[in-house]
């Protein structure tokens, strides 16, 4: 049996429009990694009381980390010079994640990720970065160096490209990155010189290509199979999404948005999301039942601790068993007209549920669909 992970630091950006696949994302990965004993940090800028709540229910180890001071300011600035970049700069709240000292590995996951199957082999790789391929590599391709447009296969090196470009919807970096001085170079880049215009694309995915360009390792997509190229990754890598261990629903649309996601699927007949859309809507089936079970058990210790059956002091527990002993339970009799006494093990089912629900029996999302925000494409 595995030693328990705890020094390593499972990190993600939630906001309020992102909180159920945030919740996925925690519950999923803690199931598929029982004995993490690691942090599992949420970066938000400004995340409502009741969202923490929700999120803080997967695990005692769910802390929130607000974005910083200097990041915020930056950001500003570059909405005041160009209003055209307000859009999307919510990607570039994970570079705080180089901020986070003490670990000796950072695990980085986009909210829109469903975790299949254990990742924690990655854990005691020696480089520096690992990341998956994004999509103009999977094609084979290379991006422009001061666009980050992709440039067609054929086309001589006549300006400066990045090759081997990756998604940054999942990072895993070593400790020694988090020094300070990773995060201040980030942070530097965070100027409106560093994109040509505000229509360039992935913002935080140009800015990491640039600065880790030549220093990262890319890994198999079964860490991040990216949905929207499952062509390429097929053609490429050889690996079906069925076989992936983490899946990127990085789509114009999301699984918690059932509404809309019918819309598109209908419009682009192409592709076939039901099964990976079940899948997700199961997982988040399952953190409901755990949430459920762990408010349950959670009740049940106060109800202990009131009555004294979960005091400390020997005689006090001695005394509350023998007082629950000689109080019989209900009688049908003792009952108002038409209310039946529970049936033996009914008080159980849900904890029952919650402990063999499998990912093979979905359950349905109760999903709500934000009309106000416009679908934005993933890199």
């Amino acid at each position: 049996m595995p030693s328990p992970t705890s020094d390593v630091c499972l990190v993600t950006v939630a906001t309020e429009a992102f909180v159920p696949g945030t919740r996925v994302l925690l519950g999923s990965f803690l199931k598929q990694h029982p004995r993490f004993a690691g942090d599992c940090v949420v970066l938000h800028d400004g995340l409502s009381q009741t969202a923490q709540d929700v999120l803080a229910a997967a695990s005692d180890r769910v802390r929130f980390e607000p974005v910083s001071t200097a990041l915020k300011e930056r950001l500003a600035h570059l909405r005041a010079t160009h209003p055209a970049f307000a859009r999307g700069l919510g990607y570039l709240y994970s570079l705080e994640a180089f901020r986070l000292r003490g670990y000796r590995k950072v695990l980085f996951y986009d909210s829109d990720v469903l975790v299949r199957a254990p990742v924690d082999e990655m854990f005691e790789a020696d480089d520096l970065l690992l990341c998956c391929p994004d999509h103009v590599t999977l094609a084979g391709g290379r991006r422009d160096a001061r666009t980050f447009e992709p440039l067609p296969v054929a086309d001589p090196a006549s300006v400066p490209t990045l090759a081997a470009t990756f998604n940054s919807g999942f990072l895993l970096f070593d400790g020694r990155l988090a020094d300070g001085a990773c995060y201040a170079d980030l942070l530097a880049m965070v100027v409106p010189e560093t994109w040509p215009g505000p229509d360039a694309p992935h913002r935080d995915q140009f800015l990491l290509n640039r600065y880790f360009a030549g220093r990262h390792t890319l890994v198999s997509s079964t860490y991040n199979y990216l949905l929207a190229s499952t062509a390429a990754i097929r053609a490429r890598e050889h690996l079906l999404p069925e076989r992936a261990k983490v899946v990127h629903f990085n789509q114009p649309v999301k699984p918690w948005t059932s509404n809309a996601m019918l819309r598109w699927t209908w419009a682009n007949p192409t592709y076939a999301p039901t099964r990976y859309f079940a899948l997700w809507s199961a997982a988040r089936g399952h953190a409901a039942d755990v949430r459920r079970a762990a408010h349950a058990a959670d009740a049940r210790q106060r109800r202990r601790a009131r009555s004294g059956y979960g005091s400390d002091d020997p005689s006090v527990r001695r005394l509350s068993e023998q007082l629950r002993l000689h109080v019989p339970g209900p009688r049908a009799g003792d009952l108002p007209s038409g209310v039946e006494p529970p049936q033996r093990g009914q008080a159980h089912a849900g904890l029952r549920r919650a402990g063999h629900l499998s990912l093979a029996r979905p359950r349905r999302a109760q999903a709500r669909l934000d009309l106000g925000r416009p679908a934005v494409l993933d890199r």
